[in-house]
């Protein structure tokens, strides 16, 4: 899963319990990070608002080993599964995580400005009342 999202995110993301990981016959297949809001880049938001106000966690960093094989959408399934309330984002330019998003539930909301100014396509998954 060379190049991003590195070495030293990861090690930083799993030494603060937030790196989950998907293993296989092969070895590693998948991997994010998922960690508590808020998050300061999700403060302030252009255009469409986020659906609510609650305390939500933040999906970043999804890799996958393989492309093809339904990996990232295993791991957004399980993230789904665990929490009620959750933001994520992208480059404007990464169709194939919108539309995994997209496919999972996530809304796409507005626009968020990273540290480094440059924007992302803001989503944001919030689970259905269950009966």
């Amino acid at each position: 899963m060379g190049g991003y999202p590195g070495r030293m995110s990861a090690e930083r993301d799993f030494q603060n319990g937030w790196l989950w990981v998907l293993d296989d016959a092969d070895g590693v297949a998948a991997a994010m990070s998922v960690m508590p809001g808020p998050d300061r880049t999700y403060a302030s938001i252009e255009g469409r608002p986020w659906l609510n106000d609650e305390p939500y966690w933040v999906m970043h960093r999804l890799a996958t080993a393989r492309q093809g094989r339904g990996l990232g959408t295993r791991m957004l399934e399980w993230l789904c599964a665990h929490h009620d309330n959750v933001r994520a984002d992208t480059h404007e330019s990464n169709a194939a995580m919108q539309a995994a998003l997209e496919g999972r539930g996530f809304v796409r909301c507005g626009t968020i400005i990273c540290d480094d100014g440059t924007p992302r396509v803001a989503y944001h998954f919030v689970r259905p009342a269950r009966a």
